[in-house]
């Protein structure tokens, strides 16, 4: 077998949206000729003891990720560039010390993966493969410098983070991408060889709908409409006066203007209440789920919802009672984020429930920008997409589907299967490109 090693911060048994994808690569590279090993941040001691059903096929190294700081030094971090002079310190001796911790392991790599962000994961997987003299495939499953997550301390600290992101994409092998939007910052913001970018989306397991867990909540009132949001919810601060007139100056920069209000259950809940309004008899009828975000449970807009008996908030359960909920909904919620690039509207992600929520063949209402997100819902006639910001739209939407559901009395909708999607065949893509490259770097000296 050949050997990849897969770079990452976190890595399941720690699970969130960001560590699917490597997981579902780890899983699946050996049916395609290669052995992973996984290098990440440490698992917490809480978690260990299910280290061993997550990697059985391969091995992981584990190795502190940021280096402590005091509280002078999260302090300094607040200043423009002192965070970044940091942020470089950190790297150089991180991915000193994974190229010593694959010397002492006796890991000798064929190929590298290195999956971001954060950033730091490329860097560690640019040495390890100048070291080797390995291919370095650059997965970007969200965008580094570009992502909606950091605010920078000033406009200086993100060109110098973009500098460094122009630097690994100019000296990796190859680049995967998972939306049509990535791919377009790489080409526009650092010039990327379009040859070097393979899209791989993200996707779904398709076992995952084979067994599900059924959510005994919703089986036991089978005459109600239900609607079930699966995963996080977001919030929006509120700006200051004083916010805003420092980030006039270039302060607290945020490359993509995000409104994290959209993917909050603020505008949902306004046209839902607008909705009930009208028809208060509808209200007995209809359940929302909001399925792992216990926070949600003490958020206004829950709290102060007319009809308290309609909302539900559940905490994080397991991914097969989840798979489980989001087969047995009579409607899907997607709510997302809204970005802005150079002040037009960007979306550069596909949240992975998306995939998830149109294998279940269940309808879904999207609240999303138009992107490549509304372009699935259109492509597969799965729902209804709205404004994210919008109760009227909301409210119009779930009337639509609720009369809908009424006046449907067929049978259950059953998953639906689509290959380019289910993760087995993403992985097949991925081993493809490994062996393609790894051809390619023996017939020539990979550049340092």
């Amino acid at each position: 077998m050949k050997e990849a090693l897969l770079i990452i911060r976190n890595f399941p048994p720690v699970r969130h949206s960001g560590t699917i994808r490597v997981e579902a690569f780890a899983k699946h590279l050996p049916k395609y000729g290669f052995r992973p090993t996984v290098l990440s941040s440490p698992t917490p001691l809480e978690l260990r003891d299910s280290l061993d059903s997550v990697l059985s096929a391969g091995q992981r190294i584990e190795l502190p990720w940021r280096l402590p700081k005091n509280f002078l030094r999260r302090q300094m971090d607040k200043l423009p560039m002192s965070s970044s002079l940091e942020r470089q310190r950190n790297r150089r001796d991180l991915a000193a010390r994974s190229v010593q911790a694959c010397i002492e392991r006796g890991i000798r790599p064929d190929i590298v993966l290195a999956s971001c962000p954060p950033g730091d994961a490329l860097v560690i997987g640019q040495a390890i493969s100048q070291h080797y003299r390995c291919p370095l495939v650059c997965d970007f499953r969200d965008p580094w410098s570009h992502s909606p997550r950091p605010c920078y301390p000033h406009l200086i600290d993100f060109q110098f983070e973009k500098h460094q992101e122009q630097q690994v994409v100019n000296n990796c092998t190859a680049i995967t991408a998972t939306t049509r939007a990535s791919r377009h910052i790489l080409q526009q913001e650092f010039g990327a060889d379009p040859d070097k970018i393979h899209l791989i989306p993200n996707g779904y397991e398709p076992e995952e709908f084979q067994n599900p867990t059924r959510f005994e909540p919703i089986a036991a009132e089978p005459n109600c409409f239900h609607i079930v949001y699966s995963g996080e919810i977001a919030v929006n601060p509120q700006e200051s006066l004083w916010t805003r007139f420092v980030k006039s100056l270039g302060f607290q920069y945020d490359p993509l203007k995000t409104n994290f209000s959209s993917r909050s259950a603020q505008w949902f809940l306004k046209g839902l209440e607008q909705f009930l309004s009208e028809f208060p008899d509808r209200a007995p009828m209809i359940r929302v789920w909001f399925i792992g975000e216990s926070r949600l449970a003490t958020d206004s807009s829950v709290t102060e919802f007319p009809y308290p008996d309609v909302v539900r908030v559940v905490p994080r359960v397991p991914p097969s009672v989840a798979i489980g909920a989001v087969q047995q909904a009579d409607l899907l919620l997607l709510l997302q984020i809204e970005t802005f690039l150079h002040g037009v509207p960007f979306s550069s992600a596909i949240p992975g429930k998306l995939y998830s929520y149109l294998a279940s063949g269940r309808r879904i209402l999207a609240a999303v920008q138009p992107s490549e997100n509304s372009e699935l819902i259109d492509r597969f006639q799965a729902g209804t997409v709205v404004s994210p910001t919008s109760p009227d739209e909301f409210s119009h939407a779930i009337r639509r589907e609720f009369d809908r559901w009424q006046s449907d009395h067929s049978p259950p909708t059953q998953p639906r299967s689509i290959p380019e999607f289910e993760r087995p065949q993403q992985t097949a893509l991925l081993a493809e490109l490994f062996d393609t490259l790894i051809a390619e770097s023996s017939k020539t000296p990979v550049s340092t």
